[in-house]
Parts: structure tokens; C-alpha cells; sequence
């Protein structure tokens, strides 16, 4: 089917795949924090700040992420995130076995993977344009998208019944464990941008300057865009 087609380009099979357990991680983790301080803290009235300390990074750290997304190696970038999350991860499975998470830490833990999760989307965004073919871009967001929708539909479920069998502590070590997966995957399917032009330090290189018929230099990413593909020249 065609709405599958990019899932046949190896490296974006990967990268989907990875995409998918780190959401999954990220969305069990979420109810294990909540859990957490309800269940052992009593801190009910902090439940809505774990939803906060997961999207405020997201907010504050938009623009300057994705620029860092455009200058770096975005493969590098995603492996770095992806590490520091399942470090996270790893002193929280830690910290709540041995009885030491205390709700302020939790929410500062939950801060710290939110930013994580803030400096991944960019690099996996700018990514896919450089796995699957142009005719296929279309397909490959709704991929993502259904990835993220599961993601947040089936993750609290799992989580839910994790938690009540074993505890919070499984929750937040599952989702270091989907972070060093997706870094494994990063890894070993080696997934970067492949016949791109590429600076030193494996970001895309711009190309020259394409001329509109206007005479207004458009940068684009090898050929021209698709707004001026019917009237420009280059130089």
C-alpha cells in the first residue's frame, strides 16, 4: 500500500521504529510519575505538573533546538538526546527502588526528559527528508503521526497495568530501555542522510543560490523548490 511505502526504505524503518519506542517510553513514564505521587507521596495536587515539566521544555526550547538541528550532525544529535533520556530514566528506576525520588526531584526528572524529548523531535523531523524519497514525504509524516497518536493511546494503558502489577520503578526502567533501543537502532542501521551533500561535521550543506526569474536568490536543498521549479536559472 502506497501509505506504507516508506516503511520499505530501511534506515526510515528504523528510525519509525525507534520514534515508536521512545513515544511508548515517554507516555508509560508519564503515568509511572503521576502514579508515583499519588500513590507514594500523596502529592495529588502535583499530578497536572507532570503533564507541565513534560511540554514546558518543548515550548521553551522550540526554536532554539531546531536551529541546533540545522547546524549539527542530526544523527549525532538524536544518539546524544536519546542517551541523556535513558540516563534520566536510569536515576529515576534507581531513585524510586531504593525510596529516594522525592516529588521535587520527580518533577525536575520529568523537566530534564522533557527537554531530551524537546532537542529529539527536531533532528528526527529533519531527518525524514533525508530517508525517503520526495514523493513519499507525505506518508512519511502521517507514519509519524500515527506512531505518536498509538504511542499516546497505548502507553498509558501498559503503563497502567505494569504499575499496578509491579510498581512505577518497571515503568521507568522500560523507558530507559526504549532509549537505549532507539540509540541502538540509530546506531547499527546506520541512519543519516545518504547522497545529500554534507559539511564537515555531517549537517547538509546549502547549495548555490537558485535565481528566480524575479532576480530573488531562493536557497535550496540541491534543486529548486517547488514554488519556483517552472521559473528559475541558476546563476
Amino acid at each position: 500500500m502506497a501509505a506504507w511505502s516508506p516503511l520499505r526504505v530501511r534506515a526510515f524503518r528504523m528510525l519509525w521504529i525507534g520514534t515508536a519506542a521512545t513515544n511508548l517510553g515517554a507516555w508509560m513514564q508519564i503515568v509511572g510519575a503521576q502514579w508515583t505521587l499519588v500513590a507514594d507521596m500523596g502529592g495529588e495536587a502535583l499530578v497536572a505538573l507532570v503533564h507541565t515539566a513534560t511540554t514546558l521544555p518543548v515550548l521553551l526550547l522550540a526554536m532554539p533546538t531546531g536551529a541546533l538541528a540545522d547546524i549539527v550532525n542530526r544523527t549525532r544529535l538524536l544518539i546524544g538526546a536519546q542517551l541523556f533520556i535513558a540516563g534520566v530514566a536510569v536515576m529515576m528506576t534507581v531513585l524510586d527502588a531504593t525510596g529516594g525520588l522525592e516529588p521535587g526531584l520527580l518533577l525536575m526528572s520529568t523537566f530534564a526528559l522533557g527537554v531530551g524529548a524537546a532537542l529529539s523531535a527536531p533532528a528526527i523531523g529533519a531527518l525524514i527528508p533525508d530517508l525517503v524519497p520526495r514523493g513519499e514525504l507525505v506518508e512519511a509524516a502521517a507514519l509519524g503521526a500515527i506512531s505518536v497518536n498509538v504511542a499516546r493511546a497505548v502507553g498509558p494503558a501498559i503503563a497502567g497495568l505494569i504499575v499496578a502489577v509491579t510498581g512505577a520503578t518497571t515503568v521507568f526502567a522500560l523507558n530507559a530501555v526504549a532509549a537505549l533501543a532507539f540509540v541502538t537502532l540509530l546506531v547499527f542501521g546506520r541512519i543519516g542522510p545518504k547522497g545529500s551533500p554534507t559539511t564537515g561535521n555531517g549537517s547538509r550543506r546549502r547549495s548555490p543560490p537558485v535565481v528566480a526569474t524575479c532576480g530573488t536568490p531562493v536557497w535550496c536543498a540541491g534543486s529548486c523548490c517547488g514554488r519556483c521549479c517552472s521559473s528559475c536559472r541558476r546563476p
